[in-house]
């Protein structure tokens, strides 16, 4: 995939009925810091499009607050609960930290 077939929506920068919009199947992609190669996030998740959640600037390995890993998990666990409750069935957490993307 180029970098220009690549599509990136910032979810807050849409209003609610764009979010109402989105197809249930979007990539939404919650980065744990900043500076991603998202060409790369993309490929690794095998997506041609993403929907980038705002990052949290704390909490995880690196961050100027890091939380205890429990916690952190349960705000993970939170945000998961909150996303299919909006019946959106895949999200994922970027840490560059770790080298990696996957789904939660």
């Amino acid at each position: 995939m180029s970098r220009s077939q690549l599509e990136i929506v910032h979810y807050g920068d849409l209003t609610w009925p764009e979010v109402a919009e989105l197809p249930r199947d979007q990539a939404l992609v919650l980065p744990l810091g900043s500076g991603y190669d998202l060409a790369q996030v993309a490929q690794e998740l095998g997506v041609d499009d993403l929907c980038l959640l705002p990052r949290i600037p704390y909490g995880w390995d690196g961050s100027l607050v890091p939380l205890e890993p429990e916690l952190f998990a349960g705000l993970l666990t939170l945000l998961q609960a909150v996303v299919w409750f909006g019946c959106f069935n895949r999200v994922c957490v970027s840490d560059k930290n770790k080298g990696k993307s996957g789904n939660i």
